[in-house]
């Protein structure tokens, strides 16, 4: 029977309504512009594995390409997807997973998983996760199971109050202490019928065993004839040995390389590579590899045994990097850790290898590199930084958003965009970069609609801020115009003028304000005038604004009378009040507003912190965070508030250095009609019904699409029908992510696009 016939024999009525724009889409942090690979650059898979001919990905990622779910993930073979709802508990990290009795078994650093309390161990059971046992009081590194039982090794020294001193054993209700263990169990593999545990343990059950242990017989054991001199990351059986990895440089006395081979009676090199260290040993496919960093110092991170000698399968591109995990699943090679690329494909953390070259499993997707500038421009908004791709595509240093695509500006710019500015001349851009293309343009440039152009001869040095005032761009920065050396130049139309004797120092942020060019930067005085760290142009002369600002200016927002500029180093927000800069009110716990802009007649600031929102007197937290980086740019623009900066999360969304918040709209009438009591309303007389399993038809451009409720609560992902190119068919069997049945209510379908949403009224 077809899915689709299956799935329209369920009792279930929905309400379909019609489709809404782009201007009425849900409210919160679009996912559209997420990024490709693990979340956020500092992540990890630490293991993949295949349960029930899933490939499942598990470490300490906050998400995974669109896979909104923390340490946990699987892959349908074209993308990510989450697995259960949310995942393990923020800010923990899942090492390990073993199917275990037909369930997964998950282990790491964590208090919960899919909110449900579990002590760094857990079990799916194909609906939810059930802790098992008590679970235990520190990190889980390892779980393997042997002769049919499942085993624990890692930090931890109790499960509830019982001892396990690091090694532990299922009894099917409990854990119990399977061996006492002096130090960290970081592997357990089966070695013939033994069990064998490995890490940077000296002594287990008070004999020596040097971070290597096989139990010969129940409670004793043995580490070969003196085990190794260094931590032991990876066991595995292979061509009838016992093979060891880790960053050790002895095996039983005998001189090897990080690897080593135990074949019962002596040990034999495995040589890797002194600069490195072997995080894992697999055998896939019948082929023994090595995953690690290794090979001339961090260039090689996966190779394979062939004729007694560790091959090369080319370069993951990773500085500082490494690979955890191979596993093969559906004839290739997958691979997963903390590297970038395979040849020029952004992977980060996840990539295939097909037995001859390495392949990135998905298309790129998101921004490279950090937003330092928005500025709406022409009906669009145009985007300058220190970027260089978005969705795979080159976009150096500047690019333009137009009704859902990013456009290339001409052939870029070739360095840091640290400022546009839209004037009636054009879009300008300042920032570290000398050309466009091959044509030289230093540091300065005017987009004319077809190309970048020079603005005379340019400018000397870095431009970090642009303002059009009095008819003219103006500029600052580190540059030196005229006999004065000023830091800050104006456009004559044909050479940059200094404006007589500017601030003595750097300049770091301009605006227009009340017929003054305001400026700020590292400098204490303008011309005569005492101006610490802030000072108004007023067309004829330099002043000083009341005592100035107690550290260098990053920004200036004028909304109406009001003044804000924002400060490094403790500067954090001050307001001018036509007398002396005010901290009013102050931004608690901010030392440093990177950017400030306005939203709804309100000011926000950008920190590293998130985005505040100045609203009632007094500043307070944006509604949903954004994290893991500096938001360093704002434009309000298309009804939206829109961020740039190094962030990596907007919400709970993978939103990499850029990122659209919409208000939530009102959803008319709802709450005349609905059953107060309830959670999720339904509302009586809207639309027409049908059963689920019809189609769901939805404009949009996305491959998946996202179920929510009227709180904006994700309860769902429904999978694609094709149409046409810019149709896609939907189908939903009324189930969350957990696999539960949701209750009747209101529910919205919204493309991963973020373009349009389709509103459902589900009845049961």
């Amino acid at each position: 029977m077809s899915r689709l016939r299956t799935l329209a024999a369920i009792p279930l009525v929905v309400t379909l309504c019609n489709a809404t724009a782009s201007a009425q889409t849900l409210g919160g942090w679009s996912s559209a512009f997420w990024r490709t690979g693990v979340q956020p650059d500092d992540a990890t898979i630490r293991q993949l594995l295949v349960y029930q001919n899933q490939l499942l990905a598990v470490g300490s990622f906050a998400g995974l390409s669109r896979a909104e779910t923390n340490g946990i993930a699987r892959w349908d073979g074209t993308g990510w997807l989450p697995f259960g709802a949310t995942g393990c508990s923020e800010g923990g990290a899942i090492y390990a997973a073993v199917e275990f009795e037909g369930d997964l078994v998950v282990a790491g650093r964590f208090s919960s998983m899919d909110s449900t309390p579990a002590a760094s161990v857990a079990r799916w059971t194909g609906s939810d996760w059930q802790p098992l046992g008590d679970g235990f009081n520190d990190d889980v590194y390892a779980l393997h199971v042997h002769a049919g039982e499942l085993f624990a090794g890692g930090k931890f020294t109790l499960s509830g109050s019982t001892p396990t001193a690091r090694l532990a054993k299922w009894n099917g209700t409990s854990w119990e202490q399977y061996a006492e263990v002096s130090a960290t169990v970081n592997v357990i593999t089966t070695y013939g019928t033994n069990v064998a545990i490995g890490g940077t343990f000296t002594i287990v059950n008070g004999g020596a065993a040097s971070r290597l242990a096989v139990e010969l017989a129940p409670g004793i054991w043995t580490d070969f004839l003196g085990g190794v001199n260094s931590t032991v990351n990876a066991l595995v059986e292979a061509e009838g040995r016992l093979v060891v990895g880790g960053s050790f440089s002895l095996a039983g006395g005998v001189p090897v390389v990080r690897a080593a081979g135990w074949d019962g009676l002596t040990w034999q090199p495995m040589d890797l590579d002194a600069n490195g260290s072997a995080l894992g040993l697999q055998v896939a496919d019948g082929v023994l590899y090595a995953t690690g960093s290794f090979h001339g110092g961090g260039k090689l991170y996966v190779v394979k045994w062939e004729d007694n000698a560790w091959r090369a399968l080319d370069d993951l591109v990773a500085p500082n990097g490494w690979c955890w995990s191979a596993v093969s699943w559906q004839g290739k090679l997958h691979v997963g850790g903390q590297f970038r690329a395979v040849g020029s494909d952004i992977v980060r953390g996840f990539a295939r290898f097909d037995g001859v070259t390495w392949e990135a499993p998905e298309p790129p997707h998101g921004f490279e590199g950090t937003v330092w500038a928005l500025e709406p421009h022409e009906g669009h908004l145009a985007i300058g930084g220190d970027i260089t791709a978005i969705h795979g595509e080159a976009f150096p240093g500047v690019a333009l958003w137009d009704s859902g695509t990013f456009l290339p500006l001409g052939d870029g710019l070739n360095g840091r965009v640290r400022a546009l500015a839209s004037t009636p001349l054009g879009l300008v851009a300042g920032g570290d970069f000398t050309a466009s293309g091959t044509r030289p343009i230093p540091r300065v440039a005017l987009w004319d609609g077809t190309e970048w152009q020079a603005l005379g001869a340019g400018l000397d040095h870095t431009v970090t801020c642009l303002a059009w005032y009095d008819g003219a761009v103006h500029a600052g920065g580190y540059f030196e115009v005229g006999p004065s050396e000023a830091h800050v130049a104006r456009w004559n139309g044909t050479e940059w003028e200094s404006l007589g004797v500017g601030p003595r120092g750097i300049l770091t942020a301009m605006g227009s304000y009340e017929g003054m060019l305001v400026v700020g930067g590292d400098f204490v005085f303008a011309g005569p005038s005492l101006a610490s760290h802030v000072a108004a142009w007023t067309g004829t002369s330099w002043e000083g604004m009341g005592h100035g600002l107690p550290e260098p200016a990053t920004c200036f927002q004028a909304l109406g009378p009001v003044l804000a500029a924002g400060a490094t180093n403790g500067g954090g927000f001050r307001a001018w009040n036509g007398v002396d800069w005010l901290e009013d009110p102050p931004l608690p716990g901010v030392t440093t507003v990177y950017s400030l802009g306005t939203f709804g007649g309100e000011f926000v600031a950008g920190t590293y912190s998130g985005v505040f929102v100045l609203r009632d007197g007094a500043w307070a937290p944006w509604p949903e965070a954004v994290t893991r980086g500096g938001v360093r740019a704002f434009a309000e623009f298309d009804g939206a508030l829109w961020t740039g900066g190094d962030f990596q999360f907007a919400g709970p969304h993978s939103s990499a250095s850029f990122g659209r918040w919409r208000d939530p709209l009102p959803l008319t009438r709802v709450q005349d009609v609905a059953n107060q009591d309830r959670s999720n309303p339904l509302p009586e007389g809207l639309g027409v019904t049908y059963v689920v399993g019809s189609e769901l038809l939805l404009r949009t451009s996305s491959e998946r699409a996202d179920i929510y409720d009227v709180r904006g609560r994700r309860v769902g992902t429904v999978s694609l029908l094709p149409v046409d190119e810019s149709t896609r068919s939907f189908l939903w069997d009324g189930r969350n992510t957990g696999g539960s049945a949701v209750s009747s209510g209101i529910y919205f379908l919204r493309g991963r696009d973020d373009l349009l949403r389709t509103k459902l009224v589900l009845r049961r």
